[in-house]
């Protein structure tokens, strides 16, 4: 049996892990954008490329972690009435439990973790095979940026953001020749 109070606690430390990942994931970007520059400046486009597809990753997880903050929240308020009702999911309750469900193994937050293990307990197998097993149940946002992606894929489906690092690499090199 899952315990409400419990469960709220463990949704709070997350909403606070996400943030400070978040603020973390911040940073970073800031110092790979420095370095991506600098190795650009040093004529290592080869690293500054490689640079570039993480920085894009990690800005992909932005909204991510904003997206869950908000359905830590969103589950929070509803916790005791999720507990009491158990299998029988109310259907505005059915994308956030998805969604969490679905980043918990993916968002590098532990305490997401511990709330996917809850949902499970709460919703049940069949609920953990449908967010396994189709992934238009969960958040777009989160299911679209979660998973990193290789640079093959980031050029497939480039937007002006990834099109502004990509046209730096290829300026540079006309430069050289």
């Amino acid at each position: 049996m899952i315990d409400p109070t419990s469960l709220k606690g463990t949704l709070r430390k997350a909403k606070a892990r996400i943030t400070m990942k978040r603020n973390q994931k911040l940073n970073l970007i800031l110092k790979k954008k420095k370095e991506i520059l600098a190795k650009l400046e040093a004529g290592n486009d080869t690293m500054a490329l490689i640079n570039v597809e993480s920085l894009i990753n990690d800005e992909r997880m932005l909204p991510c972690y904003d997206v869950l903050s908000t359905m830590c929240d969103t589950m929070y308020e509803r916790v005791p009435m999720l507990v009491k009702m158990g299998r029988e999911i109310p259907s505005d309750m059915l994308t956030t439990l998805h969604t969490l469900l679905y980043a918990s193994n993916r968002a590098g937050v532990e305490e997401l973790m511990t709330i996917g293990n809850a949902i499970a307990n709460i919703c049940g197998k069949k609920f953990v095979s449908q967010t396994e097993k189709d992934e238009k149940c969960v958040h777009e946002v989160v299911r679209e940026n979660i998973n990193p992606v290789s640079y093959t894929h980031l050029r497939a489906h480039e937007t002006d953001s990834y099109l502004v690092c990509r046209l730096l690499l290829e300026k540079k090199k006309k430069k050289k020749k």
